[in-house]
């Protein structure tokens, strides 16, 4: 019997595109925020989170909230008409509170 007849070594193997897709997503999308969110997450991974401050933790969580939430908008079914020649975003959503204000 070889060694790759064997049924846990076939999973393993199966198991190597998905686990280089995950680490390549992690080193790009690393290396694509800000050195001061780098600065913190490394900090926090090697555990010497305990001396950041208030404010670089606040920092990131806005910036990861931020991501988030721009995320949700590009992927959100929009639908848009041209409203005296110019296009408008017309999909149902809640209104900001300047739209409601200005009776929109």
């Amino acid at each position: 019997m070889r060694i790759l007849d064997n049924v846990a070594v076939q999973w393993l193997i199966r198991r190597i595109p998905e686990v280089g897709g995950l680490l390549l997503t992690i080193v790009t999308f690393f290396a694509a925020i800000p050195p001061e969110q780098q600065a913190i997450i490394i900090a926090i991974l090697t555990g010497q989170g305990g001396g950041l401050t208030i404010g670089a933790v606040i920092g990131l969580v806005m910036w990861g909230y931020a991501q988030i939430v721009s995320f949700r908008q590009t992927t959100k079914p929009k639908e848009v008409e041209k409203i005296g020649g110019k296009p408008y975003e017309v999909s149902g959503g809640p209104k900001s509170l300047f739209d409601i204000l200005r009776g929109k």
